[in-house]
This record gives structure tokens, sequence and C-alpha cells, in this order.
């Protein structure tokens, strides 16, 4: 009845109302043709008449209908042609404001029927979002926009900005199809790239076999061989030393370089992180490539980034090679421009991170890896890869300084973000090798079992060889911590047949699996007290006999615990005392503290017994549930 008593300005302030949501009094009057002080006038009569409510009377002020109800039973009562035009007079008055809101001129144009001009907001709208991380959002307005007919050129832009919203959203798989829908309406160069980009995408969505299938695809047509295996490594071993000093590096301009070539290096990149996951030897191959074209073209920041992945290579293999793996680090911080992608930077910030992890420079480690996670905190896009690789570092780093609570605190947010995300790397990662040990210190063998066992329905069954091993180290971890020497020892040996030393260039993976068959060799002794002993003490050699500082210090542990199980004490309490030196000097804590145990325990005595009693409060201090159970996995 109310309704029925307007008279039809008054209606239409209404109608635009029940369409436009809370709005300024200017947007009502422009859109509904009448002044301003003329639409201020009848305010009062709607105000007291209870049908809309005015946050004042000045034309900023924001005028909405009373209540839902009233707002519904408006739209039923509104034609269909009436609505349009008042969508379009809306639409139109928005497009004069300031800011513009492109997602209420999308709504309008839309329901005005310009479905060509709603399109462009939705695209609008769609960049607004992603620049505001909301990249679900962002992906939604994107798919508005694609479902309409668009040109080509416009359908294959928005179908790349769309697949790098889904991947800054951890929708990888989708951002993929994107991808390769967008290369269908490119040409060749830019087809090949987004082709590459697709890979990178199944890489990082877990889908191994079919981002290495369409990397070699990409790879031959950018005329690259796909590798050779281990036949290429010892050409690639030869080229890398051609190569000369990491200086002698001559930057061009940007202009002189051709787009062939910096496609083609940011294809041996992808290849590079991506086919290494099924072949290191390829890996290596594709860097020794990527870093002979980045000298030879000039290009700084790619150069930069190939002497940073270069730090790391040298790092895993040839740790004891400090001055060359600063060399390159250097090098990569010296070609880098001032005005270098953040991406670029936190790459070669990583690559120290990660060499100082693998050399067992840990302080240095953790100074570049926290830089790190704090700048991709404030924007991570595009970054998955680098967000993903800093944080296992980090927690290796944590786990080796003996920072355990740290460790189980950013181990459970990262966990969390993992799965959040629908990101099967980090998640199945959380569950492997090391990484069990997180569980594990709280004394829950349940879950370190039930992550492994997650991981296990991903990784078991296909052909890739980081995470076989992990999936080695985890169970045979798990079986140490339960005391099952022979069991640790099976999954071993079954892991090491079926390798064939693929992984035997990256030393602490060498490291790991030797500590690990020590420690299965030490709890198999009271049972084959001969054999036990001889198989520790094996391990314990093949430790001492790397280069790798981490190594020679668990060495000197496991030879301690040997010798003590031998009954020899003072043999025992010189190699613990090794162990602890080396463990001091590269300050990891807990590794310490356990060596120091173990030494306390052979001393005996009031002041053996007071040092053991104090190691293992503090222990406990840092986060460990079952101190003596954690010693007995470490220094059985």
């Amino acid at each position: 009845a109310r309704l029925a008593r307007l008279d039809d300005a008054e209606r239409v302030i209404l109608d635009v109302l029940a369409l436009a949501g809370p709005s300024p009094i200017a947007l009502v009057a422009a859109a509904t043709h009448q002044p301003v002080p003329k639409l201020v006038t009848r305010l009062d009569g709607l105000v007291d008449g209870d049908l809309v409510v005015a946050s004042g009377r000045s034309p900023g002020d924001v005028l909405d209908l009373y209540h839902d109800r009233l707002r519904d039973a408006l739209l039923a009562q509104l034609g269909p042609a009436v609505a349009r035009e008042l969508h379009g007079a809306l639409a139109t008055t928005l497009e004069g404001a300031s800011p513009t809101e492109p997602a209420r001129l999308m709504y309008h144009w839309a329901q005005a029927g310009q479905r060509r001009r709603a399109v462009d907001y939705a695209i609008a709208a769609a960049r607004a979002a992603a620049a505001a991380f909301e990249f679900h959002r962002a992906g939604e307005l994107y798919r508005i926009a694609l479902a309409e007919q668009l040109a080509a050129e416009v359908d294959r832009r928005t179908r790349i900005e769309l697949a790098e919203v889904l991947g800054y959203g951890g929708r990888s798989s989708e951002a993929a199809v994107e991808y390769l829908a967008a290369a269908g309406k490119a040409d060749r160069d830019q087809a090949v790239d987004l082709q590459r980009r697709a890979a990178d995408a199944l890489f990082n969505a877990g889908e191994i076999e079919q981002g290495s299938q369409l990397m070699t695809q990409v790879l031959g047509q950018l005329g690259i061989t796909a590798g050779r295996g281990r036949f290429g490594l010892i050409g690639a071993l030869f080229r890398r030393k051609r190569l000369g000093r990491p200086d002698a590096f001559v930057a061009r301009a940007s202009t002189a370089i051709s787009g062939h070539d910096l496609g083609t290096l940011d294809a041996l990149a992808t290849a590079e992180l991506g086919l290494g996951l099924v072949d290191p030897w390829r890996a290596f191959e594709f860097h020794v490539r990527y870093l002979e074209l980045a000298r030879a073209t000039g290009e700084p920041n790619r150069y930069a980034r190939g002497m940073a992945i270069e730090a790391v290579w040298r790092a895993s293999s040839d740790p004891a090679d400090r001055d060359g793996i600063l060399a390159c680090l250097d090098a990569a911080d010296g070609a880098l421009t001032a005005d270098a992608p953040i991406l670029d930077r936190v790459q070669v910030v990583l690559a120290r991170g990660m060499a100082g992890a693998l050399a067992t420079d840990l302080p240095d480690a953790r100074a570049a890896l926290d830089w790190v996670l704090s700048t991709l905190a404030m924007d991570c896009r595009g970054a998955a890869w680098e967000t993903r690789t800093a944080r296992m570092f980090a927690l290796w780093v944590d786990w080796q300084r003996g920072d355990l609570k740290n460790l189980s605190f950013n181990a459970r947010r990262w966990l969390e973000d993992a799965v959040s995300l629908g990101d099967v790397l980090a998640r199945t990662q959380h569950g492997m090798g090391l990484m069990v040990l997180v569980p594990l210190i709280a004394d829950d063998v349940a879950t370190a079992s039930s992550r492994l066992d997650d991981a296990a329905a991903v990784w078991a069954h296909r052909q890739i060889p980081i995470h076989a091993y992990y999936l080695a180290l985890g169970r045979a971890l798990i079986a140490l911590y339960q005391g099952d020497g022979a069991g640790a020892l099976a999954v071993l040996d079954a892991f090491e047949k079926a390798a064939g030393g693929d992984l035997d260039q990256v030393q602490h993976l060498v490291a790991d699996l030797a500590y690990a068959r020590a420690r299965a060799w030490l709890l198999l002794v009271e049972r084959d007290r001969k054999a036990g002993l001889a198989g520790a003490r094996a391990a314990a050699r093949t430790l001492a006999r790397s280069e790798l500082p981490y190594a020679k210090a668990v060495g000197h542990l496991v030879l301690g615990c040997a010798e003590a199980a031998a009954g020899d004490s003072a043999a025992a309490e010189a190699a613990f005392g090794q162990a602890v030196t080396w463990f001091d000097r590269l300050d990891m804590a807990v590794l310490a503290r356990v060596a120091r145990y173990r030494r306390s325990r052979l001393r005996g005595g009031a002041v053996g017994t007071a040092e053991g009693i104090a190691i293992i409060d503090d222990l406990a201090g840092r986060g460990a549930r079952a101190p003596e159970r954690l010693i007995a996995l470490l220094a059985p």
C-alpha cells in the first residue's frame, strides 16, 4: 500500500536502490536523472515512511532500503525492460565515478544486456582482485569473461592471466590447462613459452610425468635434445670446467639478446628443476647448458640465477669446496641488476641458503632463508617452488641447529598451508625423509607413519628417484625409532638396489643413508655382535671419507656407539669427544648434546650422571617429548 502511494520520482529512487544496494546520494540522483537538491527534498518522506535509511543529506552520504523484504517486493514488481534501463543508467553513472568499481560495473552492464562492456569490467575486476591477493575471486571473474565469445588476442591474454592467478592460488593443474589453451591462440615463440609454463605448472602440481612429457616436447621445439643421462654427464662436467672463472662475465643490453635465446634459457631452467626430479643427471646437463647460454648471451639476471644454482650443485657434490661455492654466490650477487625482479633476487638469496645448509654452514643458511621467507610472506605470487624449497630447507636447518620448538611450530603451519592450497608436493614432503622426525620429536609414531603412508600413496609407484629416497629414509627412521634395526636395513637395502647410484653425487643424501645404516647395524649388535659391529664400523668409515663436515661428525658419533658396544670405553669416549667438537663447530645443538650424553654415560659417577640429567632436561626444554628415546634414535 505504501508503494502504491509513491509518485514516479520517489518510486524510481526505491527501484534504483533495490538494484544497486547501498549507494551515495549523488549516484542515485544521477541514475534517476534528478538533481541532488531535488532528490534530497524527497528523502524526508521516504525516511519517515520507513522505506529508506540515510546516513545524511550530503551528496556523498549513503542511502539504502529500510529492509530486505522491501527490496524483494520492489524487484518482484520491476519489469525486465525497466530493470535493464536502470542497470544501464547505474553503469553509465558509475563509469563517470572516481575511483571506478569494476565489479559493480561488470554486474550492471551484464544486467543491462551489454555483455561486451561487462566483459571488459570483469577482466578489470579480476585484475583488481588479483592485486589484492584474492586469487579465488579473480579466477571466478576471469572465467565470467571467458564465458563470452572473445577475440582471439583478448581470449589468449585473459587465459594467461587466469592461469597465473590459478597458480598463485595453488591450483596448478588448472593453470596448466589454461596455459595450453592460450598456447593454441599464440604465435610459435609465445606458444612454446606458454607450453613451458604449463609444464612448470604441472611440476608444481606434482604431476611430474605429464610435466616431463610436455617439457620434452618444448625442448624439442627449441632444438634441444632431452638429455642423455649418465652419458651426457661426462660431457657436461667437461664443458663446465671450460666455463672459466665465475666472474668472467660481460653483461649485454637486453635489446641485443634475441627472444629465442631468452626463451631457450627459461626452458632450460624449467627443465633443470622439473626433469631433475626424475633424472638428476639430466638436470645437471641442462644446468650446464643454461650456464653456457647465459654467459654467451650476456643476460645478467639469468646468469645470476645460473651461478646461484651452480653454487647449490657444488655444495651438494663437493661441500668442501667452500671457496668455489662462495665465488659462485658472489658472482650471482654481482651480476644481478639494480632493477632485477624481486623473484630473481629471491632465487639468488635462496641458493645461498641452500648452499649453506648443504655445506653445513648453518648460521649463514638461516640468515639467507629468513630473508627469503620474510620476502615471500609479503608477496609469493609465482614463487611456488621458491616458497616450498625455502620452507623445507628452513625446517632442515632448524633440525640441524636443534631449534625443535620452531621446527615443530613451522612444520605444523606450513603443512596446513600445503593442505589448504592442495599442494601435493609440499604436503607429501612433510611425510618423507627427515620430516618424519617432526612427529617423532613429539613421540607420535602414529602420525609419522600416517604421513609417510600418505606420501607413499602418491609417490611409491612413480619413478622419481628423490622421492623414492625420501620414502626409504622415512621408513628407516621410523623403524629405528621403534628399535627395529632389521626392518631399517631391509628398507635401505631395497632402496639402494633399486636406485642404482642415481643420487650418489649428492653428499648429504649419501651421508644420511650411511648414518641410518650405521644405526640399524648398532641395533643388531645384541642379536649378532660380530655382524652388527662390522656393519656399524663400515658405515662410520664411509662417513669419515666424506668431504661433508656433517658426515664426518656423525661418523665419529656412530663410531663412538660402536666402540661402546664393543666394550672399548676409551676409544668410545675419544670418538664421542671428536663428535662433540665437530657438532659444536657446526652449530648442531641436538647432535652435540646427544654425543655429550653418550659420553657422560661412559664416564658415569656423580659428574657424568648430573651431565646426563642436564642434557635430558635441555632436550625436553627444546621440545622433545621423549628425550631418551630421541637419543636412542640418533645414537643407539
